[in-house]
Parts: C-alpha cells; sequence; structure tokens
C-alpha cells in the first residue's frame, strides 16, 4: 500500500489514551510489518498532537511525534470504522475507491 494511502485515513484518539481525545492528530508514519490477516489496530505509527502527558499545569501540550499502537484511536476510512479490518481489507478498499 502506497504511503499516501494512509492519508486517507482519520485517526480519532480514545479516552485514556496519550493524545487528548476530541482533538485532531497528525499520523506521521505507519512502522507495521503487515501480514495480510493483521487487523489494522495491531499495527502502530507516529502521531503528532495534544496529549496531557508530561504537563505540569493539566493544560495540554504538543507532542511532535509518538510512537504508539493503532488500538489507541478509532481508525475511519471517510465513515466506516476500519480498526477491525485486516490489511487484506484495507488494501482492497482502497484500490476500489481511488482519490
Amino acid at each position: 500500500m502506497e504511503k499516501k494511502d494512509w492519508k486517507r485515513l482519520r485517526f480519532e484518539p480514545r479516552p485514556d489514551e496519550w493524545f487528548v481525545c476530541n482533538h485532531p492528530v497528525e499520523h506521521k508514519g505507519d512502522y507495521s510489518t503487515w501480514k495480510e490477516d493483521t487487523l489494522i489496530e495491531n499495527g502502530c505509527g507516529g502521531f503528532g498532537g495534544w496529549t496531557l502527558e508530561g504537563s505540569s499545569d493539566g493544560n495540554p501540550v504538543h507532542d511532535g511525534c509518538e510512537t504508539c499502537g493503532y488500538d489507541e484511536f478509532d481508525i475511519y476510512l471517510g465513515d466506516e470504522q476500519v480498526n477491525e479490518w485486516t490489511y487484506a481489507q484495507l488494501k482492497e478498499r482502497l484500490a476500489l475507491d481511488p482519490e
């Protein structure tokens, strides 16, 4: 799958994870070793966004790039959540629905 395809996915932080819920994150890169039957949420990548980790006053701080498992996010392609899809399913959908 081409790197640009990951830009079509939207990663929304889940509550009680590293990044602040309801704030957008930037997916910086995919660090996964994929097999066709691997679930998308079992991957990992680099992300930038707002976090409360390391904050001394309770206000969010910006983390430029943190490695996180995809299971810390609800992941969407358009309006469809893809966490439970396999890598093969995601590749097929991206090929059927070009940008």
